[in-house]
């Protein structure tokens, strides 16, 4: 096989790639005429499986999960002799179809383990997933992406149809995230977030009332780049699930005070839950109020707030500065208490 000549090259542990992060504005999209989806956005943790057809490596949104991370990973333990046969079944049917295969990635979200009525919780993990929303008593996973390592090294995703098809074939049977809606673009953005999740529904279990979604991803079928080669991916969260908190500024607020506003609203906590769901439940707290920062400022300095940037940036000395210190310390102390009250 192809496969064997180039595993003997590349190790498949140096083959994963994480997901990139999906974006929150539309505005750089170039045009597209194919049809486009709006999908349920699940509320876990980011997980997938890296496959050559005969090994299977687990992996978070950091990377791949080292087996002694694998007994404290949300219950994975448990889903993983089947996930593992699913998965090299999935690479048989794409190496199927597309001959120059080496190893697909297979990206979804893990969830549930919630103590929902009725039903007793599954064996683990100790708490579920994620809060909020109740899927399962046990957990659980679903697919949203699939990506292809050709033997040459590129790399490509599936169209989204495609990976519907391939994981519900009956060798395969893994579920997909629920397609709220598949039309023209135009209509896709317009589609509003707040509904009821569907997935308790899809996995055979009586949908609890109040039980509204996280949100929604919206997609084109066939994979769409912008100019800065980012993927044209949308998500849209409710308001309880947003990971910033709401806030009023003056219309003339100085760069200062508005930097400090948009750093301070980042750390919540939604936000730590997000993190959490990368790391684990075992990562140590001092671990945990790190990263917590660490994303904050990611995601500030992404944000586009280009007064607060150029603020921070120059007089801020990116958090070094006097006034950018200070910033620093409220933010460290905003994101120690949440681990805090988390009760850890």
């Amino acid at each position: 096989m192809k496969t064997d000549k180039y595993a003997k090259r590349v190790r498949l542990r140096e083959l994963f790639e994480p997901y990139e992060k999906i974006q929150e504005s539309a505005a750089a999209f170039p045009t597209s005429t194919c049809p486009w989806y709006v999908t349920e956005k699940v509320h876990g943790a980011n997980f997938s499986l890296l496959t050559d057809g005969q090994r299977v490596y687990p992996a978070s949104r950091k990377g791949l999960l080292s087996k002694e991370a694998q007994k404290t990973f949300f219950g994975m333990l448990e889903l993983l002799p089947s996930l593992s046969k699913q998965a090299k079944a999935l690479f048989s049917d794409v190496l199927d179809v597309n001959p120059d295969t080496a190893a697909i990635c297979i990206f979804g979200e893990l969830f549930g383990g919630n103590r929902y009525p009725g039903y007793d919780p599954g064996l683990s993990p100790v708490s579920p997933v994620q809060e909020g929303i109740l899927y399962s008593p046990l957990v659980s996973f679903m697919v949203f992406d699939i990506s292809v390592i050709s033997i040459d090294g590129g790399r490509f995703y599936l169209p989204f149809s495609d990976t519907i098809s391939l994981c519900a074939a009956k060798d395969v049977q893994l579920p997909t995230v629920p397609v709220l809606y598949r039309g023209p673009r135009v209509q896709c953005m317009e589609y509003e977030a707040g509904r009821e999740s569907l997935v308790p529904a899809l996995l055979g279990y009586p949908s609890p009332p109040c039980n509204t979604a996280e949100g929604i991803v919206i997609r084109p079928d066939v994979p769409l780049y912008d100019g800065q080669g980012q993927r044209c991916m949308l998500k849209r969260k409710v308001a309880r699930f947003s990971e910033l908190e709401a806030h009023t500024l003056p219309r003339l607020s100085a760069p200062e005070a508005l930097a400090e506003a948009e750093l301070l609203r980042r750390a919540v906590p939604a936000r730590l839950d997000a993190v959490q769901s990368k790391l684990g439940l075992s990562v140590p707290v001092s671990d945990l109020c790190h990263a917590l920062v660490d994303d904050c400022l990611e995601h500030f300095h992404s944000s586009g707030m280009q007064e607060a940037l150029d603020w921070w940036w120059t007089k801020g000395g990116g958090g070094k500065s006097p006034d950018g210190e200070r910033i620093m310390q409220r933010l460290r102390c905003k994101c120690a208490l949440l681990v805090g009250q988390r009760g850890r």
